[in-house]
């Protein structure tokens, strides 16, 4: 080396100059956010500095796991070396695509390394496991979530293996298993004794009445869906609503022709309804057989009617109204009565349907505390429209801002143009 290139003065003792141990912990931190997690586990091991670095890095950024089976994922011969660093911070992981084998491996690995692990979901995966390990076992007896989404079974029901008696599970979420296996094994949900929220979509034939109710008597369900599961379910049996009744605060339903509104009725604790149609129905009945209690109502596919929206006067308490995808348009008067109807209202979807621009001004004078619209996919407003909108927020000084989702995307770039337009929109 040229002596003219070497230092003047080079310390006794501590890192030499340009080393990678001689930048500040800024910055190194900041080069660790490039490292991908076996290169980050290697570096660790390095010096007593950079592996506490890392130890931060992985409080910080590995609490949500997310390990999906590609050619840029964790290898599975990586997975004990890894979870051994890592474990310890992870709260919430997220498998996907994963072969029966691989599961059970990273799964027992997981039990055996991740102590704090409170949240698990599973994504298209199938499970065959019928010998669970006790790692395995005594992992998803401390779990809070479990979600299956597009999983499949053929031997044991996994609620059965996996979990027995459980007192600790408060949300399980279960969405398109076993669609093309009907004679699967059914769910076994009596076990559980913390259930808070439950979702079951588009899980036919997976589950019985008798099953639904003994898991109603045993758990105070406060979220409920229950979507697509044909004959084998009918929620609105006098038992499953009379388990329910001190406990419902959401409820997600599709609509089907034997559903029994009245039943509604004496579920008094709902504030949040969501009603799915499939086909063109009228559901007035359910809307009218509603608590006047209600916060939060969600239309989807549904045939809008003068007589709803009568019974809406009745919501003085509703704050959220979302109408998406609805088989006709809501008559312009609804937009003009809307403030003094629904006073409270600060949330509003109306997606792919007609709207007036006249109709939008109104809602924008007329509801001081509005927070959220979105006309995603309705007809086009008028440029001068917008202009309006951003004048009237602007004169209300108490308002907050309001996120406005416009009907179309070419909406945006007029909403760019807009003098202050950021002082009063999200």
């Amino acid at each position: 080396m040229d002596t003219a290139e070497m230092p003047a003065k080079m310390p006794k003792l501590g890192i030499p100059s340009g080393t990678l141990l001689s930048l500040d912990d800024m910055v190194l931190l900041e080069i660790l956010n490039h490292l991908i997690v076996i290169d980050l586990v290697n570096l660790g091991k390095t010096c007593r500095r950079l592996a506490y670095l890392t130890q931060r890095q992985f409080e910080k950024h590995y609490s949500i796991v997310t390990w999906k089976k590609n050619f840029k994922s964790i290898k599975l011969g990586e997975s004990s070396t890894i979870l051994r660093n890592i474990g310890k911070h992870i709260r919430k992981i997220r498998l996907a695509v994963w072969s029966d084998l691989e599961l059970h491996k990273i799964l027992v690995t997981l039990g055996n390394e991740c102590s704090h692990l409170r949240s698990l979901t599973l994504d298209s995966v199938k499970m065959g496991i019928t010998d669970p390990h006790p790692a395995l076992i005594s992992m998803f007896r401390k779990l809070k979530q479990f979600v299956l989404n597009e999983c499949s079974w053929t031997v044991q029901c996994p609620m059965q293996i996996f979990f027995g008696e459980n007192s600790t599970l408060e949300e399980l979420s279960l969405n398109d298993c076993c669609r093309y296996n009907p004679n699967s094994c059914k769910l076994q949900l009596k076990e559980f004794r913390a259930l808070k929220v439950l979702r079951l979509e588009n899980c036919e034939s997976l589950l019985t009445s008798a099953e639904l109710k003994r898991c109603f008597e045993s758990n105070a369900i406060s979220v409920l869906s229950l979507t697509h599961f044909g004959s084998n379910v009918n929620l609105f049996e006098f038992e499953l609503i009379n388990s329910l009744c001190n406990s419902l605060e959401s409820l997600t339903l599709a609509y089907h022709s034997n559903l029994r509104s009245y039943q509604l009725s004496r579920l008094r604790k709902l504030k949040k309804f969501r009603i799915l149609c499939s086909e063109t129905y009228n559901v007035d009945d359910a809307i009218k057989k509603l608590h006047v209690g209600i916060e939060e109502l969600e239309l989807v596919n549904v045939y809008i009617t003068s007589e709803m929206m009568e019974y809406f006067k009745s919501f003085k308490q509703l704050r959220h109204l979302s109408f998406e995808r609805c088989t006709n348009s809501i008559k312009s008067d609804f937009f003009i009565i809307l403030p003094t109807t629904l006073p409270n209202l600060q949330h509003l979807v109306y997606n792919y349907s007609v709207v007036k621009d006249r109709d939008i001004i109104h809602m924008f004078r007329s509801l001081p505390h509005l927070k959220y619209l979105n006309l995603l996919g309705c007809n086009m407003l008028a440029d001068d429209t917008y202009f309006e909108i951003v004048d009237i927020l602007m004169k209300d000084l108490q308002r907050s801002k309001l996120k406005f989702i416009p009907p179309q995307l070419e909406s945006f770039q007029c909403l760019k143009n807009v003098d202050n337009l950021k002082e009063v929109l999200c």
